[in-house]
């Protein structure tokens, strides 16, 4: 079986590192770094000058020196492809199909055999599975949601296998349709009774929580976590999300549901790959579908804009509003969860309810604003003190003193329906917000399912022929 492990990594290589197409933009990318220089370079050394080559395709100087190292890796990787047996190709690569959707598979040598349960066609040691068919001139039928690996034999050689996923009645997960919803970094300090029963990391209790935002069922196995951690759904106990459906992947199943109960065991599926973890400074995470299409490729951070209390609180980060699809890379669309250890398998979201006008109180606040705060529409005292602006004197970085406006309110942690924000004014009249005009600054988590979030303007509010006047508020809008 090692030469056929070796086919196998040579054809995986082939599909993702060692692709043409990426080998190709590998090159691009390093001759742009010195392509300005390159110049400089061989007018220094005009003995050496480029001249292309064998593969430039006619180009000659420098760009037919990228060109040829480009042909040559494409020629070679191409010879090396010669001494294996070719997989097989589907007449579609799997995908979303009606039911009686017909496709074939070919090879070009040898025959195909293939399963259409996601098992291996090859038995180890070389035999064909008892649960193989051969494949013949008539096309397959697909009826239901079927994984498809097929293997081309000729006499005892194998190629690598090739496979797809057929989804009727679904789609297959993509950027469209699949969120990671919530991510425990950096989990609560482990309790006496985890402790007694050999708990010892606070690593173990890590755990990546997805959803399915889009309006049908949606496929796995194709999915895996290739950055940050491991984990490929093709394995796993959990194949498929209906709409809305949530699934955890956890770093020790054990921990989990010693600390979460059993309820959530249904949801889980499976554990971090490869002693994988998640970093407590934040890290990548990438996430890809069907053919290493990229999902998701973000990168998360434990240093503000980015939620601190899920580093070292115990709070996990809450992705806002999943099913609007935000960008997973922008903290702005990140939360912190409302309660110490997140939410697994659901969401603390509380949306507001009722007539966003009303005010019982009579405070002058309306209500949905009072649902903004985390303050009570039927307590006149609960809202006015969750807000306030002062005149704050500021050494920045690189900059003099001077005074600015600060304003900082309660932040109700479960509105996700909820869009903030803060604007200045210089006459009451024009508002305006965003980079450049306000600067976040901090917020801090109460512990009570609100934060403290604190604002200023981005220029003083001393100007240079005077004192200039400056206003600062909170706008609410529903999401």
């Amino acid at each position: 079986d090692f030469w056929q492990e070796y086919t196998e990594r040579w054809h995986e290589l082939r599909q993702g590192a060692l692709s043409i197409g990426n080998m190709h933009a590998f090159v691009d990318e390093l001759a742009a770094q010195i392509a300005e220089s390159q110049e400089r370079n061989f007018n220094r050394w005009g003995a050496v000058r480029p001249n292309g080559g064998q593969f430039a395709r006619g180009q000659t100087g420098w760009r037919g020196e990228v060109e040829h190292m480009k042909g040559w890796l494409q020629a070679r990787v191409r010879f090396i492809d010669s001494l294996f047996l070719p997989a097989p190709t589907f007449s579609q690569q799997g995908g979303s199909v009606v039911e009686g959707f017909e496709f074939s598979i070919n090879a070009e040598s040898g025959r195909v055999v293939y399963t259409t349960d996601g098992t291996d066609p090859r038995l180890p040691g070389g035999a064909r599975s008892p649960d193989s068919r051969r494949a013949g001139r008539r096309a397959i039928v697909v009826n239901e949601t079927v994984e498809v690996t097929a293997r081309a034999i000729n006499g005892s050689i194998w190629s690598a296998p090739t496979g797809a996923v057929f989804v009727v009645g679904g789609d297959l997960a993509d950027a469209s349709n699949l969120a990671v919803s919530e991510i425990l970094y950096r989990p609560p300090i482990l309790s006496p009774a985890e402790l007694a029963a050999g708990f010892t990391d606070r690593d173990e209790f890590e755990f990546l929580e997805l959803i399915n935002i889009g309006p049908r069922s949606i496929d796995l196995r194709d999915v895996s976590f290739v950055d940050g951690v491991k984990f490929d759904f093709r394995g796993g106990a959990i194949t498929s999300l209906n709409p809305g459906g949530r699934v955890l992947v956890v770093s020790n199943r054990a921990a989990f549901e010693m600390r979460y109960g059993t309820d959530l065991s249904g949801l889980i599926a499976g554990e971090f790959a490869d002693d994988t973890k998640l970093s407590n400074d934040g890290e990548q995470v990438t996430l890809v579908g069907a053919g290493g299409e990229v999902i998701r490729d973000f990168t998360f951070n434990d240093v503000p804009p980015w939620p601190e209390a899920a580093d070292g609180g115990g709070f996990s980060l809450v992705l806002v509003a999943p099913l609007t699809n935000p960008d997973h890379g922008d903290p702005g669309s990140w939360r912190a969860s409302t309660t110490v250890g997140g939410n697994p398998g659901s969401s603390d979201h509380a949306p507001f309810m009722g007539d966003p006008d009303a005010d019982q109180d009579l405070d002058g606040l309306s209500a949905f604003l009072e649902h903004a705060l985390g303050s009570d529409d039927t307590d006149p005292a609960s809202g006015p003190q969750r807000y306030g602006a002062t005149v704050q004197r500021l050494e920045l970085e690189g900059v003099a003193p001077d005074d600015y406006l600060l304003l900082n309110y309660r932040r109700n942690l479960a509105a996700d329906d909820v869009i903030y924000l803060v604007e200045v004014s210089p006459d009451l009249v024009t508002w305006n917000s965003g980079t450049g005009i306000v600067e976040y600054l901090s917020e801090v988590h109460q512990g009570d399912g609100t934060s403290i979030v604190t604002y200023r303007s981005s220029t003083p509010i001393g100007g240079a022929e005077g004192e200039v006047a400056h206003y600062i508020r909170l706008r609410v809008a529903g999401r």
